[in-house]
């Protein structure tokens, strides 16, 4: 029952982020770039906490017991990758732009739309295997 309910939970604030993501990229166009990066910090934060109390124990079970279709391993595979590489990019910038690291001005728009297009990859995988697990397979009845 814990797991539904976390399940549950982790798939609103999917919803939530994505509306405060595409905020953040609308208040990057109209140039609000402190604005911007606030909001994808929110939205950073939030998905690592969503990462560290719903997927990364999901991934662990899933270890545990592989999915027997290949396909579907390859899939979760692919999300987490795209994730944690949208992460370690969110974390890479927000250091560069506060220290010392070098910011990388010259292709700065095509790393950001890099990382809109994982996260866009990961958010709709995620939301597949959502559907697939616990709507059509209903894990949640099990």
């Amino acid at each position: 029952m814990l797991i539904t309910v976390l399940v549950g939970v982790n798939l609103v604030a999917q919803v939530v982020l994505a509306a405060l993501v595409l905020r953040a990229v609308r208040l990057a166009r109209k140039r609000r770039l402190r604005t911007h990066h606030r909001a994808v910090s929110v939205a950073a934060l939030g998905q690592i906490a969503a990462v560290a109390a719903v997927m990364t124990p999901a991934l662990i079970g899933f270890i545990g017991s592989p999915p027997s279709q290949l396909w579907f391993t390859v899939e979760i595979a692919v999300h987490h990758a795209a994730g944690l590489l949208v992460l370690l990019f969110w974390v890479y910038v927000t250091l560069a732009f506060r220290s010392r690291l070098p910011v990388p001005t010259k292709h700065l728009r095509l790393l950001m739309r890099t990382a809109a297009v994982l996260w866009t990859l990961a958010l709709a995988l995620g939301l597949h295997m959502f559907v697939y697990i616990w709507l059509l397979h209903g894990a949640s009845r099990g």
